[in-house]
Formats: C-alpha cells, sequence, structure tokens
C-alpha cells in the first residue's frame, strides 16, 4: 500500500485582513501628517504673537518715556513757580507724584518688553 496526498489551505478572508491593515496604516499616516501640519500652525502663532507682544511692548515704552518727559517738564515748571511764589504746594506735590508715576510706568514698560522679547526667544527656540 502507498498512501500519499496534498493538502492545500488558503484563507477566504485574509486578502480583505490585507486590505484592512493597508486602509489602517494610510489612515494612520494621514493622522500624523495632521499632527505635523497642526505642531506647524501652533508654533507659526507663537512665534507671530511674541513678535507683536515684542512690538507693542516697544510702542509702550516709546509712549511712557515721552510721558516721563512731560511729566519731568511739568515738575520743573511747578517747581520754577513754587519757587517764585505764585504756585501752591499741592501744585508742586502733584507734579511729583505724576513724575514719579510716568518713572514706574517707564520701568514697567521696559519690564514688558524685556518679558516679551525672553517669549519671543523661546517661541523661536533660543535659550
Amino acid at each position: 500500500n502507498i498512501f500519499g496526498g496534498v493538502q492545500l489551505t488558503w484563507e477566504v478572508f485574509q486578502g480583505l485582513l490585507t486590505h484592512g491593515l493597508v486602509h489602517e496604516a494610510n489612515a494612520t499616516l494621514d493622522g500624523l501628517h495632521a499632527q505635523h501640519d497642526a505642531l506647524l500652525q501652533q508654533v507659526w502663532v507663537a512665534v507671530e504673537q511674541a513678535a507683536l507682544a515684542v512690538h507693542a511692548s516697544q510702542e509702550a515704552l516709546v509712549a511712557s518715556g515721552e510721558a516721563l518727559k512731560g511729566a519731568q517738564a511739568r515738575l520743573r515748571m511747578a517747581d520754577g513757580r513754587y519757587a517764585a511764589g505764585v504756585g501752591s504746594i499741592i501744585e508742586l506735590s502733584d507734579a511729583e507724584l505724576a513724575a514719579e508715576l510716568a518713572g514706574a510706568q517707564e520701568v514697567g514698560a521696559q519690564y514688558d518688553l524685556a518679558t516679551a522679547r525672553a517669549a519671543l526667544c523661546l517661541a523661536l527656540g533660543r535659550s
């Protein structure tokens, strides 16, 4: 007696599995592309916001410098008027207070500018 045999197996749904795996991989790739684009846009927005903050802080510093000059001129005039006897101590003290507040505002503007520049460096990836 001689016995011989051949067995052939074919998975019916294996072809559909491969097709599904390809679709899944393509969807994963599309998701990664979308995440990449979202990150690029977030970085661009962060850099633009930081650059705008620097520009606004520079303008605020210029404005506070002008306000300080005006307050100092007012203080000089009030001091001269008080020394001449035609101004009151209230006018002089108001001018001193305005000059001090303008000086504090300028210091705050300088701080804001330094902070905005640091945020821009951070957004650009510089240390």
